[in-house]
């Protein structure tokens, strides 16, 4: 999970962290972040969550157990929780069109 979550924001992550270790020093970001200006990094942002939204929606929609159901229930409302405060920051700074 700390991977996936990671990647989302464009870092890479060594398979060999202990998970629990509470720096991220051993995070580091790829070439394609490292030339992002803050729009940009919205936009990405945005994106990916967009994307896992998806992914727990047709993940909840798969499961039989309702128990699973509810947990990706519940973590397709987290991402879009955090996809709509990134389009609010993003409509903030963005250049009007």
């Amino acid at each position: 999970m700390l991977e996936f979550e990671s990647q989302k924001l464009g870092f890479t992550t060594p398979l060999d962290i202990a998970m629990d270790e509470p720096s991220t020093a051993n995070l580091e970001m790829d070439s394609q972040a490292e030339d992002m200006t803050g729009v940009d990094a919205l936009r990405l942002a945005i994106g990916k969550e967009k994307a896992s939204f998806a992914l727990y929606a047709e993940l909840m929609a798969l499961a039989k157990d309702p128990e699973l159901r509810k947990t990706f229930f519940e973590l397709a409302q987290e991402e879009m929780r955090h996809m709509l405060m990134f389009e609010k920051e993003y409509e903030n700074i963005s250049p009007q069109r």
